[in-house]
């Protein structure tokens, strides 16, 4: 732009002298010829000079045009860099608010993860106590076999009446004897009856904290099922909530609730709707549901296993298992029975007397490893807490390295803005000394 207004200066300066030049010799020919023989030749130059001038006019127009279309281009970078600072400032804060909830849950888990090593060095402490008290149990009936034995011979020596007076004294000593022996150990019997009512009053503790434990933990994977799909579906937060949703459901189960894809399999080969197929097996569901939770309803026998002992097992015979497996067949029926076998034995279990009350059948949570078919320990579920807590914080760090990595971006970005707004200002100022410049000339050479 500037090499334009200097060609066009120097291009209007040479006109200009150029003007000059015929002026000065139209004058000289005036003043020799006559006025009638010079009136065209002036009249052309002024004709000239007036087209020159109307050029040079456009040209001035068209620049002073397309200044006002760079000026608007510069305001309306100026309001995108102001919205985009603003938008900045936003996101910034709404990443430190994710920030700080992140920080509080790791904590969370943090605290939860430290409490059950607690209960898991505790548990241990009472299994090496069991240990010892089981030894201490042997030596105590080693103990009592002796006691008795004491105490038949001291019921042997009393009832003897020997007449020998030489032996009385030396029986008199051997019964003072014995009786000291047998309060020794009644006296040691009891202190080892206390020690084992302590042991036992400690073992209950333990398990009663250990089962706390396992509760906290079935709710705290509940929940961190819910966070996590919640996450996934407003802002895809962390992959490793993908491991969090492909971990928790192999550690989380219903006890005695009802397998929903068995029962669809079974209404599928009746219906080729798929939408009738879902609701049957939804209300064939609710409905086996509500008989397995039936307190009433007992499918059970008890049989005698060689001659001794008494166990209860599955009445197949029972008329609404009959009824199950004529009308739904043996897939279904097999989902119904593992569901009572299940509600059967955990009611039966000591936990389940500690934890719920035995005499009502309920749903009930439980950490369960799905591929071996059985209750999960304390131990499995805290590997699972600590590989989702690992992967947490990894992903935690790389969406922090990558908001980083954007903020320093649009940094960069408005530095460039910045840099050609600067550019733009000169280039403007210089535009402005030019046509100062060129203004002046103009006054010059008309006056």
């Amino acid at each position: 732009m500037e090499l334009k207004y200097i060609e066009y200066y120097m291009s209007l300066d040479k006109m200009m002298n150029e003007i000059e030049k015929k002026r000065d010799l139209l004058h000289q020919t005036r003043a020799e010829d006559d006025h009638v023989n010079c009136a065209p030749v002036l009249k052309s130059m002024v004709m000239r000079g007036r087209e020159i001038t109307y050029k040079a006019m456009e040209k001035n127009k068209k620049l002073q045009q397309e200044i006002d279309t760079m000026n608007d281009e510069l305001d309306r970078w100026c309001q995108q860099l102001i919205e985009q600072e603003k938008s900045t400032i936003q996101q910034r804060r709404k990443f430190e608010e994710e920030k700080k909830t992140t920080e509080k849950q790791m904590k969370a888990r943090s605290d939860v993860l430290s409490l059950l090593e607690k209960h898991q060095m505790e548990k241990k402490a009472v299994s090496d106590a069991l240990l010892k008290l089981e030894k201490e149990m042997g030596n105590e009936q080693k103990l009592n076999l002796e006691i008795a034995e004491l105490e038949e011979q001291l019921k042997v020596l009393k009832c003897v009446n020997s007449e020998e007076a030489d032996h009385e004294n030396k029986r008199k000593i051997e019964i003072e004897e014995i009786e000291e022996k047998l309060e020794d150990m009644i006296f040691d019997m009891s202190v080892k009856d206390d020690e084992n009512q302590a042991l036992k009053k400690k073992e209950q503790e333990a398990k009663s904290e250990l089962e706390d434990a396992r509760q906290q933990i079935i709710k705290l994977l509940a929940v961190g099922t819910v966070l996590s799909q919640l996450m996934l579906s407003v802002q895809k937060l962390i992959e490793c909530i993908c491991l969090t949703i492909q971990e928790l459901p192999r550690f989380l189960k219903g006890v005695t609730k009802i397998q929903n894809k068995k029962i669809w399999g079974v209404c599928m080969n009746w219906y080729k709707n798929n939408k009738k197929t879902s609701s049957e097996s939804v209300k064939l569901c609710a409905k086996w549901q509500k008989e397995i939770l039936d307190s009433t309803w007992h499918p059970f026998k008890i049989v005698e296993v060689e001659g001794k002992e008494i166990q209860e097992v599955i009445d197949e015979n029972d008329p609404k298992l009959l009824s199950l497996k004529n009308d739904l067949g043996e897939e279904a029926y097999v989902v119904v029975v593992t569901a009572l076998k299940e509600l059967h034995e955990y009611h039966n279990s000591d936990d389940a007397e500690n934890t719920h009350n035995s005499s009502e059948k309920q749903v009930i949570p439980e950490i369960w490893d799905s591929q071996n078919g059985r209750r999960a320990t304390v131990t499995e579920a805290l590997n699972v807490g600590n590989r989702v807590r690992i992967a947490c914080m990894k992903e935690e760090t790389k969406r922090i390295k990558g908001k980083e990595k954007k903020i320093q971006m649009r940094k960069m970005e408005k530095e460039k803005i910045e840099g050609e707004n600067a550019t733009t200002e000169k280039t403007q100022e210089r535009e402005e000394r030019l046509m100062d410049k060129i203004r002046t000339i103009m006054n010059i050479k008309r006056n």
